[in-house]
């Protein structure tokens, strides 16, 4: 009969045969009931400066107090964060001091919580200072055009750090009296990469055109964005644009734009919001889209003329062939795209929490996939687990223990899985517990004695 004992510092387990033997005396920390993070830190795009900087975290294990440690990832290795040393930290995460410098605050960080002598890490999460790059400052060239033609005007704004922009075309120059591009034009098409697309050019078209750039903000389920993306707003040199008129041609061929279907943001990955584009020039077009031959999923957005589907909260089963069709009265033209979605691992099965009977062997499954074959590390109480011959195993899916021991084995196990994009973590809480001897039907009397004496020195709360 197996009997666990309350004491101050922990449980005393006693294993007792049938005839009143003590056989096993184990002093062990009781494991705690939950061990899970309520709050992990997400990847942060820092888009202006702003009064605050946080990384959340935050445990829910019943044993108390829990403390928090914090690292940055390096290219080998973690180093620790120091309170006070450019970070602070609070009760449920830490502050960035934002009077650093933006690039030595930038990279990936990662929570450890601990309670006692259980640990778990959270996933890492990425930190981003997204910087301006203004244009170039020699003037831009006129362009001309053709009444009926086709033309592209190009934004001489090039790149806002790694992030995103947002693209807004005017026409004229002054900025009280510029008229914005509208977006759902059917001849005119501003595309997520800056360039303006002319469909079919009439005489009104002519003029001075300005392009304006700020940070975009993605959906994502995965990312928070700070700041206010206006106040890194840049403004594109002016390009006249002149259009000589022509005859109308009596046929137009149909052509789907060189780039076309495009994807944004350039590297999409799961739990973004992702956008197709596509534009065919001439006038006037309608457009259509089909997945993998199919009508569209119901989740999927459609916008400005069709010329733009979104995919919200992207998964792997939106990966597949795009096809957009666009057609005027007597014909219709078509061109694919294969969307393939990058970021971090996702597991396709978890860990689970378990009681092992002592001596018995026991398998712990991890199974995650992603754009890469996930590279997986196994951890107990937050340090990484080698192979140990009589002891452990353990491989990209499997972890074993090969003959689990009361007070050696319990603990806070995790499989980490990794590629380029970042390190998630699923946590299982393994107790190991004792066998008790076959024939054993309780325990008689006299063991009571015994157990009596061994219990005058437990210390009780």
């Amino acid at each position: 009969m197996v009997i666990n004992i309350l004491t101050a510092v922990g449980f005393l387990q006693l294993l007792v045969g049938y005839n009143g033997q003590l056989i096993t005396i184990v002093e062990k920390e009781p494991l705690p009931d939950n061990v899970r993070f309520v709050k992990e830190p997400k990847d942060t795009v820092v888009l202006s400066p702003v009064e605050e900087i946080k990384l959340d975290c935050l445990a829910n294990f019943t044993s108390k107090p829990i403390n928090y440690k914090w690292y940055k990832i390096e290219v080998v290795g973690k180093t620790p964060i120091i309170d006070g040393q450019g970070f602070t930290f609070v009760e449920d995460g830490i502050l960035f001091n934002t009077t650093l410098e933006n690039g030595e605050q930038s990279g990936i960080y990662q929570c450890e919580a601990n309670a006692t002598s259980y640990s778990i890490l959270s996933r890492t999460a990425r930190v981003t200072f997204a910087v301006a790059v203004p244009s170039g400052s020699l003037p831009r060239q006129p362009i001309r055009g053709f009444q009926y033609a086709s033309i592209v005007i190009s934004s001489d704004i090039r790149r806002f750090s790694i992030q995103d922009l947002e693209y807004k075309w005017m026409k004229g120059t002054n900025s009280t009296s510029a008229i914005p591009i509208p977006l759902d034009s059917p001849r005119i098409f501003t595309s997520h990469d800056g360039i303006l697309y002319f469909g079919e050019l009439q005489l009104e078209d002519a003029g001075e055109y300005t392009a304006q750039a700020t940070f975009r903000i993605i959906e994502d389920n995965n990312t928070i964005y700070l700041g206010d993306p206006t106040k890194n707003q840049q403004t594109s040199k002016t390009v006249t644009l002149t259009v000589q008129p022509q005859a109308k041609p009596s046929e137009e061929e149909l052509i789907i734009g060189d780039h076309f279907p495009q994807v944004f943001p350039r590297q999409p990955t799961f739990g973004q919001t992702i956008d197709l584009e596509c534009f065919a020039f001439g006038s006037p077009l309608t457009y259509s889209w089909t997945f993998n031959g199919e009508p569209l999923k119901n989740k999927t957005r459609l916008s400005d003329n069709n010329r733009r589907m979104s995919i919200p909260d992207a998964q792997l089963d939106d990966e597949g062939n795009y096809t957009c069709t666009a057609a005027n009265n007597s014909t219709n033209t078509s061109r694919n795209l294969l969307l393939q979605i990058k970021g971090r691992p996702i597991f396709s099965l978890a860990l689970s929490d378990g009681e092992v009977k002592e001596n018995a062997f026991h398998k712990l499954t991890c199974l995650s996939y992603g754009p890469a074959k996930p590279v997986i590390t196994w951890y107990r109480n937050g340090e990484p687990i080698r192979n140990i011959t009589d002891r452990y195993y353990a491989d990209n899916k499997y972890f074993i223990i090969l003959s689990p021991k009361i007070g050696r084995d319990d603990g806070i196990f995790q499989c980490a899985a990794k590629n380029a994009y970042g390190t998630i973590y699923s946590t299982a809480k393994i107790t190991i517990a004792a066998v008790p001897p076959e024939g054993n039907h309780g325990i008689p009397t006299s063991s009571f004695i015994i157990l009596n004496i061994i219990l005058l020195f437990v210390p009780f709360l």
